[in-house]
């Protein structure tokens, strides 16, 4: 007889010697709708252990970094569908301060390793950071409940492999004492310039275009890749996956010099670099426009108050996100070469635009970055395909190799 006033789901688990399995009898059975058959409810046996928690873990996670109702968290939490609220934010808090740990840990390592070609390679560290901001609407306004605007600044810091001397510190005093860029001319910087693998890429491009959009030029695909990747390949970075990892964000204003000063000192300390304990090392820093500009400001204020090189920021090598220079030069682009809102110039921008049914953008100087790159790219490639309509003297460049090809084949 069960001890509780409800049946108990099976009888008592028999050993078989034979199969050496647990038989159970089930005491519920249904009538199979088909048949009229009595058969027994299938039994499931779970197990009780600490990974049995993961699953729910991982779904309040999910519903939390989401942005769930707590009252859907709540409910979930009640039918044993997730833990409570208050069990999934000290989760999270456990699991920051383990990252912590192994942040810190990264950010003090100086291993180095020798590469294959002889180079002594080392882990440069590289922070990433903007600014960022939400609106903060409160439900029920009174006195000390002000709608606002929550500020602060958001970093990520991860590693990448480069040469041990381009992070030494006393070798960039040198370089700056000897005072090189004097030497420095534009014919100089031409000369840096490889002409022929540039007139290499450049014919490569003509081909692709080709290639994408003239079915009949699509067989060529194969080797315009391999030339890219072999005879005009220059120097090409490695494919390297680096762990990226979010810093804790700061209350500080990145427009304010001071508090970006104070941010970023934060921001040291959570790899591990303090004032009386840092390596001595050049250490990369890079953002958008504003970013790189104001962080300049500080090494610029800080560097005849400070002979330390921490505290004078000398570590600190300012980087432009190449993103945001990419960004930069497409809106000169498109401010330069649009044109005016009425033009019939065929050469503008704004002309192809209008043709194929885009838009013109809101703000010619500040456009909005994947849009507006495709837009571009296309026109350069509709543009190269004109080129080749001048070269083969035709109107009509896909008649042209349509014919061909039926030329070719005999059909």
């Amino acid at each position: 007889m069960p001890i509780t006033h409800f049946p108990t789901l099976s009888t008592s688990p028999a050993y078989c010697e034979i199969s050496n399995t647990l038989e159970l009898t089930g005491n519920f059975s249904y009538a199979d709708p088909t048949t009229g058959e009595r058969l027994l409810l299938d039994i499931y046996i779970g197990s009780q252990n600490s990974e049995a928690r993961l699953l729910p873990l991982a779904r309040g996670i999910l519903y939390v970094s989401s942005l769930v109702p707590v009252d859907i968290i709540t409910f979930n939490s009640r039918v044993a569908g997730m833990p409570a609220l208050g069990t999934i934010k000290n989760a999270l808090k456990t699991f920051s301060d383990l990252k912590a740990v192994v942040i810190r840990r990264r950010g003090r390592d100086i291993s180095t390793f020798r590469a294959s070609n002889g180079r002594l390679m080392t882990k440069a560290k590289v922070y990433t950071f903007d600014n960022c901001q939400h609106f903060w609407r409160q439900g029920e306004l009174r006195i000390g409940r002000e709608n606002r605007m929550v500020i602060g600044i958001a970093c990520t810091f991860f590693e990448i492999f480069v040469d041990l001397e381009a992070l030494d510190v006393l070798d960039k005093r040198r370089r700056i004492a000897s005072s090189r860029r004097t030497e420095l001319t534009v014919e100089s910087l031409l000369g840096m310039i490889d002409q022929i693998n540039l007139r290499r890429v450049g014919t490569l491009q003509f081909l692709e275009a080709l290639s994408n959009y003239v079915p009949e030029a699509a067989i060529y695909k194969p080797e315009i890749d391999l030339r890219y990747r072999t005879t005009a390949q220059k120097l090409q970075v490695p494919l390297v996956k680096h762990e990226i990892s979010p810093l804790a964000s700061s209350g500080k204003n990145e427009a304010s010099i001071p508090e970006l000063k104070d941010a970023f000192l934060d921001f040291f300390e959570q790899t591990g670099q303090t004032e009386d304990d840092f390596d001595s090392r050049l250490l990369f820093v890079g953002g958008d426009g504003m970013s790189y500009n104001n962080l300049n400001l500080v090494k610029k204020y800080l560097q005849n108050h400070h002979p330390h090189s921490f505290r004078s920021f000398e570590i600190v090598r300012p980087t432009l996100a190449i993103w945001h220079t990419l960004w930069t030069d497409l809106c000169r682009i498109f401010e330069t070469h649009w044109g005016a809102p009425l033009n019939d110039n065929v050469a503008s921008l704004g002309h192809s635009a209008k043709k194929i049914g885009r838009a013109t953008p809101g703000n010619l100087k500040k456009v909005d970055f994947y849009p507006s790159a495709q837009l571009l790219t296309l026109v350069h490639d509709v543009r190269m395909l004109d080129c080749w309509s001048i070269h083969f003297e035709t109107t009509d460049i896909f008649e042209y190799f349509t014919t061909l090809d039926q030329l070719k084949t005999g059909h």
